[in-house]
């Protein structure tokens, strides 16, 4: 304490003392607050009771009544003992007083109002949640904090993969520079249920329900822990690649080289066949469809790798570049045809990956909607998520077609990026639309 009064004659304590808010992401809570430990005590709504806690134990969840004081959380810059950072350290100040140059607050809102089990007892925040919604009748959005959200993850940049990562770390491979995401071992929720495709149709009427056969039933599917990567391969990883092996360039590239300014962008024109062969020069491979669904929604079975509702400003797709909203596809398909003859797709289509951090999956994987359809390493069979949902989790072994994933952006209908929309193409072809990302698996 004498060390602060000696600081405290010689400082403006209003100007050096704080930080801007968000100084410290490193130091995050799991939700993503910022600041919960320093920089200023915080007000809490509560009056002070010392015994207020032996209280919680029991299940009594009342707050404290009255008092001569409320209470302050989260320590300050004045503090200079770690015991008062602690996420449990409770301090007090007299109501009326104000708390100085090191005292401030964050606020509070309710995610619905709070809601009654039968017989007056209070239930859960998401069965709240749910409730209100449906008292509502729109559907519940619980897209929450998920469980893969690590702020505290790493960056490793090793000859190989850590062999004990945390959710959320990324290591950067040395061959091709790829960012690489660690996606925990697991279950997670493949594919569409029938209640959805029904609320799904009555949003989007001109949608047929064919286009859901083939990603259904909905299951529950077990995964092996692997690395996705970040972001799909761009034009820069491909040269790495095309220089250290003399591979064909994609038709686009000029003098053996990317058209300048879209090094960033994703490649495109490359064959299934020539996606794989990156893979494997790389130390990688081609995803599965169950890894790619599992890397671009998670666990918690979200429609968009975002969450549930269609939002055309989280991805790169033909609504956002064009600015319409277009209710039929023969007005997509129309407008498309007529923007391709007065532009360059390959420039003015796709957009450099990362450029949609919104829209980021669970893992941080990005673009896994729109910007460019991803090769996946199955051949397409209509019928896998059937024999998926049996527990029988065997790759297809043949077929005329391979699996992609993901959308791209010259399409204009919102069902095309959804996390479980699936499509397929003959594996010798090659679009300015079509590209591909990378996976490693464990030992």
């Amino acid at each position: 304490m004498s060390a602060l009064r000696v600081w405290l004659r010689g400082h403006d304590p209003v100007r050096e003392g704080p930080d801007a808010v968000g100084s410290y992401p490193s130091g995050a809570s799991p939700y993503g607050c910022q600041d919960m430990a320093g920089n200023v005590h915080e007000w809490c709504e509560d009056w002070y009771d010392e015994d207020a806690y032996r209280r919680y134990a029991t299940g009594d969840l009342t707050l404290p009544t009255d008092g001569d004081d409320k209470v302050l959380r989260g320590g300050s810059w004045t503090c200079g003992a770690p015991e008062f950072f602690r996420c449990a350290d409770r301090y007090y100040c007299l109501l009326g007083a104000r708390s100085g140059f090191h005292g401030g607050f964050r606020c509070v809102r309710d995610a619905a109002p709070p809601a009654q089990a039968e017989g007056g007892s209070s239930v859960g925040l998401a069965a709240a949640v749910t409730a209100y919604a449906a008292a509502q009748e729109r559907p519940a959005e619980r897209v929450s904090p998920a469980p893969e959200v690590n702020l505290n993850a790493v960056v490793w940049r090793t000859p190989e993969p850590p062999a004990e990562p945390q959710a959320g770390d990324v290591w950067v491979n040395p061959t091709d520079g790829m960012e690489m995401v660690y996606v925990a071992a697991g279950w997670f929720i493949l594919g569409t249920r029938d209640e959805q495709i029904d609320a799904w149709l009555s949003d989007h009427p001109t949608d047929e329900r064919s286009e859901f056969e083939d990603e259904q039933p909905q299951c529950r599917v077990n995964l092996p822990a692997y690395w996705m990567g970040r972001t799909e391969v761009t034009n820069a990883h491909y040269l790495r690649f095309v220089t250290a092996t003399g591979h064909q360039t994609p038709e686009h590239w000029e003098s053996g080289r990317p058209p300048a300014g879209l090094e960033n962008f994703p490649v495109v024109y490359v064959s299934w066949e020539e996606a794989r062969a990156y893979c494997e020069w790389a130390g990688l491979r081609l995803p599965t469809e169950l890894e790619w669904e599992k890397a671009a929604r998670g666990t918690d079975g979200r429609i968009f790798p975002w969450g549930n509702g269609w939002d055309r400003n989280r991805c790169r797709n033909f609504e956002a570049i064009t600015g319409e909203s277009y209710a039929s596809p023969f007005q997509w398909l129309s407008d498309l045809h007529f923007w391709l003859r007065g532009h360059e797709a390959v420039r003015e289509g796709p957009a450099a990956v990362g450029s949609y951090p919104s829209g980021a999956s669970p893992y941080g994987c990005q673009d896994m909607a729109g910007n460019v359809w991803e090769w996946c390493q199955d051949w397409y069979d209509e019928e896998a998520y059937r024999r998926y949902a049996r527990g029988d989790l065997t790759l297809p072994s043949s077929a005329i077609e391979r699996a992609i994933r993901g959308g791209s952006w010259l399409n204009g209908r919102p069902t095309r990026f959804r996390c479980a929309y699936r499509r397929s193409s003959h594996p010798d072809y090659r679009y300015f639309s079509d590209g591909f990302r990378c996976v490693r698996g464990l030992p």
